[in-house]
């Protein structure tokens, strides 16, 4: 039922706006004008604070969600009058994601040692969380896992491998982005030395290499 509610109110919305500007029914210009104002997380006849144009002028600019979900609850009691009013949360709405970048691909030996390099930013807010995982590859202990430069030392290994290692950027509102990086790994792998058989002739100063 809260889900009618808000297609109730945004029905009022409709009707507000097309009211405001001189239509005698919603046009489907002014529904698509609704739709575009709610692309920033909020229904108040801008867009990030730029009005909406439409044929007749500008959203009206008194076009607020709560006040007519509100409205179209009391105007329909009746079925609503047990079903809680939803709170919006237009932080979250409103809210841009943060950025992370978990750095350059890299190309190391079994055995040296590993600095990841990454970077993390939010436009509209602040990073507060910063955290990074293995996802593939032979198992390795990352230092300083919740910094932006972790390190770790590359395993022992007997082929080349890549490890995959996940950085998660949290914002102030809880929500993430994540990014991942390449280190491949180069086995040292030692060369296979055969020794030589040799036979000797008494005969000869000499000795023969068999095999």
């Amino acid at each position: 039922r809260q889900y009618a509610l808000i297609t109730g109110g945004l029905a009022n919305i409709v009707n507000q706006a097309a009211t405001s500007l001189g239509f005698a029914l919603p046009t489907y210009e002014v529904i698509q004008a609704i739709i575009s104002d709610f692309s920033d997380g909020n229904v108040d006849g801008t867009i990030n604070g730029t009005p909406v144009s439409v044929t007749n002028g500008v959203l009206p600019s008194d076009l607020d969600l709560d006040t007519a979900i509100t409205r179209f609850k009391n105007n329909n009691f009746a079925n609503f009058q047990t079903t809680s009013l939803l709170v919006i949360n237009y932080d979250l709405l409103n809210n841009i994601l943060p950025t992370a970048n978990a750095g350059t691909d890299q190309t190391v030996a079994q055995g040296a040692s590993v600095s990841l390099s990454g970077s993390a930013s939010d436009s509209d807010g602040a990073v507060v969380s910063i955290s990074w995982t293995q996802t593939q590859g032979t198992a390795v202990t990352l230092d300083n896992s919740n910094t932006l430069n972790p390190s770790f030392q590359t395993p022992s290994i007997s082929d080349d491998e890549t490890a995959i290692f996940e950085l998660t950027v949290t914002d102030d509102i809880g929500e993430f982005s994540t990014d991942s990086v390449s280190i491949n790994i180069v086995a040292n792998n030692n060369p296979v030395v055969t020794a030589a058989t040799f036979t000797v002739d008494e005969n000869s100063a000499n000795g023969t290499a068999v095999g």
